[in-house]
């Protein structure tokens, strides 16, 4: 990085009030353990006056689970903005937005799965429905918060009945992908969120789909809303697709050295270590923290 860039980013990082934390990949080693070093560097950024966000395709309950981070997280974006906690009195978390499928959207998701058959797991708060899932995806189910459940096409409807579901993921093959998404867009026309991609782990094409308008970027700016923040007063730390908006839309958009080239090509920076090396608490430390102490 040239001279010209480094000024740009201290000028950038000046700026900053709130930090944008993804969780998987990100703020989360492989191991999903947060590391010593990781949860004393937010005590510290948490303790010099950074408002620490939580923004994840996981449940409330997915994170809420590290039990440490509660005392530093102000607020938890989940389900990829469709579900926000405030969670600035530790004591007393409270959900501040809710916006799940429509049951009918739902439905008509069900019915094209099951028509290319693909493998659904359909999220809850608590449950992950999964219909002719493989272990991967009982296994991703588990991350994402959910406990996995199995069930059938013909018993789903009943299974779901009266439940919030926030996001679906679908997997299969790049054909049987595309004929959900024909069958699910001739019924439903209003602008889903989506996110389509392909897992080259696993040798698969994944489907993510939300209700109309949820991504991480509308959840957070629900919250810098809230507090009279802008934009430029936002760093967020991601690596992957769902991170898009969140990473081009922040003052200050920092890409994961492990992260997606979507990822990398929409970020302003990227770190220089990964997330097995602690990625974002060595980026605060080093480019965040200097920054503050400079201007002090």
């Amino acid at each position: 990085m040239n001279e010209g860039f480094h000024a740009q980013l201290n000028d950038r990082l000046k700026n900053i009030k709130y930090l944008a934390i993804d969780m998987d990949g990100t703020l989360l080693p492989d191991d999903k353990n947060i590391p010593d070093f990781t949860f004393d560097v937010l005590c510290e950024a948490r303790a010099a006056g950074y408002t620490l966000c939580i923004c994840t395709g996981r449940s409330f309950n997915g994170v809420y689970k590290y039990e440490r981070l509660r005392s530093v997280i102000s607020y938890y974006v989940c389900f990829e903005g469709g579900y926000i906690v405030d969670n600035t009195d530790s004591s007393n978390p409270v959900l501040i937005h809710n916006y799940c499928i429509p049951e009918k959207e739902v439905q008509v998701i069900t019915r094209a799965c099951r028509e290319a058959g693909v493998m659904l797991a359909l999220l809850s708060d608590n449950e992950g429905f999964c219909l002719n899932c493989d272990d991967d995806v009982f296994s991703s189910v588990r991350i994402w918060g959910a406990v996995p459940g199995v069930t059938d096409y013909d018993k789903i409807g009943a299974a779901v009945l009266g439940r919030s579901i926030y996001i679906a993921l679908v997997y299969g093959g790049r054909d049987q992908i595309n004929c959900v998404w024909d069958n699910f867009s001739k019924e439903i026309k209003s602008g889903f969120d989506v996110i389509d991609t392909y897992l080259d782990f696993k040798d698969i094409h994944h489907l993510v789909l939300k209700a109309p308008g949820v991504n991480k970027w509308n959840g957070i700016a629900r919250v810098l809303e809230l507090n009279g923040v802008k934009a430029d007063n936002l760093i967020a730390f991601g690596d992957w697709h769902n991170d898009f908006e969140m990473i081009k839309n922040a003052g200050v958009g920092v890409a994961m050295k492990n992260a997606e080239r979507a990822i990398i090509e929409a970020a302003l920076v990227i770190t220089s270590h990964n997330n097995n090396e602690e990625g974002v608490a060595k980026f605060i430390k080093e480019k965040l923290f200097s920054i503050r102490e400079n201007n002090l």
